[in-house]
C-alpha cells in the first residue's frame, strides 16, 4: 500500500511539473483533484472543529458553547427569505470579533513590539569589559531603524545633509532587507523542489 500512495504523490507531482512546458488536460485534472481534495479537507476538519469545541464540550457540561452554537446556526438563517436577517446578527459579532483580534495583532507585532525591539543599551559590558561587537550590533540595529523612518518622513527637507544622508542609509537598508526576503523566498522554493524531487526519484522510482 505505501508503494502505491508513492507512485500516486509521484505521477500527480509529475502532472503538476508538466505545467512548466504547456497547460495540458493531465494538469488541469490534477488541478481540479488538488482544489477538491483541499475543500474536503478543510470541511473535514471545520467539522471536527464544531463537533470537539461545541457539541462535545456542550455533551460534558459546558453549557456556555450554546451561544456560539446558537450564532453558527444563525449563519443558516440566510436560505430563508424570512429570517434571513438573523444572520446578520452573527455577522456582526465575527466582524466585531476580528476587527479586534486584528488590530491587537497589529498594534502587538508591528508597534510594540517593533519599537520595544529597539530599546537596545548603546554600550553593551559582559563580564565588567566592554563588548565591542554587540555594542556595534546594537548601534546599527537603532540607526538603521532611525534612518529608514528618516527616509519616509516626507515633510522635512530632504536638503538637510543630515537627513538626506540618513534617509540614503536607510534606502540602501531596505533593498538589502528585501534582496533577504527575496532570497528566503527562493531557498523556500527550492527545498519545496528539492521535496518533489525526493518523492519521485526516492519513494517512486528508488534511484536513490
Amino acid at each position: 500500500m505505501a508503494v502505491f500512495w508513492s507512485w500516486v504523490a509521484g505521477l500527480i507531482t509529475l502532472a503538476i511539473l508538466s505545467f512548466v512546458f504547456k497547460e495540458n488536460p493531465v494538469y488541469r485534472l490534477v488541478e481540479h483533484l488538488y482544489v477538491g481534495a483541499s475543500a474536503g479537507y478543510s470541511i473535514s476538519v471545520n467539522f471536527g472543529y464544531i463537533r470537539n469545541l461545541g457539541f462535545s464540550k456542550l455533551g460534558n457540561g459546558v453549557y456556555i458553547t450554546i451561544i456560539p452554537i446558537a450564532l453558527g446556526l444563525l449563519l443558516f438563517t440566510r436560505y430563508s427569505k424570512k429570517l434571513n436577517y438573523l444572520s446578520r446578527w452573527t455577522t456582526a459579532f465575527l466582524v466585531a470579533l476580528g476587527s479586534g483580534l486584528a488590530l491587537y495583532g497589529i498594534a502587538k507585532s508591528q508597534l510594540i513590539t517593533q519599537v520595544s525591539a529597539t530599546f537596545l543599551p548603546v554600550v553593551v559590558m559582559k563580564d565588567g569589559s566592554f563588548n565591542f561587537l554587540s555594542s556595534m550590533n546594537n548601534w546599527i540595529m537603532i540607526l538603521g531603524v532611525l534612518s529608514v523612518l528618516i527616509y519616509f518622513f516626507f515633510t522635512t527637507n530632504i536638503r538637510n545633509p543630515v537627513f538626506s544622508t540618513a534617509s540614503k542609509f536607510g534606502r540602501y537598508l531596505m533593498m538589502v532587507s528585501f534582496g533577504v526576503a527575496f532570497g528566503n523566498s527562493i531557498m523556500m522554493n527550492i527545498s519545496l523542489l528539492l521535496g518533489t524531487f525526493d518523492t519521485v526519484l526516492k519513494d517512486m522510482l528508488h534511484i536513490f
